[in-house]
C-alpha cells in the first residue's frame, strides 16, 4: 500500500508559498499507520500549524487527529523519514540529525527525493525563523494531501 503525498507550507490566507512542496511516499513500513493517517487525510484532511522540534532533533511537526494504538516496528530515525508519533498525534519530518532520545521511531514513509529533503529543511528553517525566532512573529499552516495522479 504505497501512497503518494504532498505537503506544503501555505501563508496566512491559506495559499501554498511558492517553492515549499514536498514530495511524499507512504505505506513503505508500518502500513497500519499509514492506514491511520490517510484515513485521517480523508476524513479530516492535515491542515495545521507546524512546530519545530530541535532537543530530540531536527524534526519538524504536525500534530493531527490519528489515533494509532498498535504495535508498530521501530526504526532507527533517519534524515528524510515521516513518523507518526503515537502518544502526541504528531506526524513528525526529520529534516537533519536525531539525537539519541528519539533514536528508534514508527516510520512510516519518506521523502520522495532527495531535492525534496532540502526543501524540507528550508521550509523547517523558514518555520523556525519566522514563527520561532522572530520578533513579530509569522504564522504558518502546513498541509498535507493526496498527491494528484
Amino acid at each position: 500500500m504505497s501512497e503518494n503525498l504532498v505537503a506544503e507550507l501555505l501563508d496566512t490566507t491559506g495559499q501554498p508559498i511558492p517553492e515549499t512542496q514536498v514530495n511524499l511516499i507512504v505505506g513503505v513500513a508500518n502500513v497500519d499507520i499509514t492506514t491511520a493517517v490517510m484515513n485521517c487525510i480523508d476524513v479530516h484532511g492535515i491542515d495545521c500549524q507546524p512546530g519545530i522540534d530541535m532537543l530530540a532533533g531536527e524534526i519538524l511537526y504536525l500534530p493531527t487527529r490519528v489515533n494509532y494504538l498498535g504495535s508498530p516496528t521501530n526504526y532507527h530515525d533517519t534524515p528524510g523519514y515521516i513518523y507518526l508519533d503515537p502518544p502526541t498525534q504528531r506526524i513528525c519530518f526529520n529534516f537533519g540529525s536525531s539525537s539519541s532520545i528519539a533514536a528508534l521511531v514508527p516510520v512510516f514513509g519518506n521523502v520522495a527525493v532527495v531535492g525534496d529533503l532540502n526543501t524540507l529543511k528550508r521550509v523547517a528553517e523558514r518555520v523556525w525563523s519566522d514563527s520561532v525566532l522572530a520578533f513579530d512573529r509569522q504564522i504558518f499552516r502546513m498541509r498535507i494531501t493526496r498527491k494528484a495522479s
